[in-house]
């Protein structure tokens, strides 16, 4: 065997062992992830807001002001930004009856009396990266002017958790993927 053929049986060789080694690693299960590490909003930094009386934490926009005027026993948490606004509600002892489902159909009607041109917009039953069951809604205020996102959570079906984002509808497609990053960030922390 000439020095050329046993370069050509190396060559194959190797390729060989790269294909069945490329083969082997991606029948092998990949390390998990959190849902979220793809959503990172790239220039928006985030900061962990954590409950002191709550069982909750989740991250928001780092830079936005808080505003402890607003703050009342069911608003736990509002915060401002260029972009538009972040609040928390907590309703300690919850009529609404003991399912997810009726808290949200309760907090939609009690949003339509706030302002009758509230249009819901979508409504959908998810899951945290926790897996705790939640609801995302999206709905238009003020005909439309005013967009809002928002997770609702029933903790041990009587302590209702309601954080939105809301902004003129014409900035909200810009906060998207910053409020999905921030809704993945939501935890029960008790």
């Amino acid at each position: 065997m000439g020095n050329s053929e046993w370069w050509r049986y190396q060559a194959v060789g190797l390729i060989a062992l790269v294909a069945i080694v490329g083969a082997a690693c991606g029948q092998t299960s990949p390390t998990p992830t959190p849902a979220t590490s793809s959503l990172v909003p790239i220039g928006v930094p985030m900061a962990l807001y954590e409950s002191a009386e709550h069982p909750f934490s989740i991250q928001y926009p780092a830079e936005w002001i808080e505003h402890p005027e607003v703050q009342n026993g069911e608003i736990v948490v509002w915060r401002t930004g260029s972009q538009g606004e972040w609040f928390v509600i907590v309703e300690g002892s919850t009529v609404y009856g003991e399912s997810l489902s009726a808290y949200v159909d309760a907090v939609i009607s009690i949003d339509r009396q706030t302002d009758p041109q509230h249009e819901m917009v979508s409504r959908e039953q998810t899951a945290t990266v926790q897996g705790l069951s939640t609801e995302l809604l999206e709905y238009t205020l003020y005909d439309g002017a005013h967009t809002v996102s928002a997770l609702i959570y029933l903790h041990d079906n009587r302590i209702g958790f309601r954080t939105a984002y809301g902004a003129p509808t014409p900035r909200y497609e810009e906060m998207q993927d910053m409020i999905a990053y921030s809704f993945g960030t939501f935890q029960a922390t008790k």
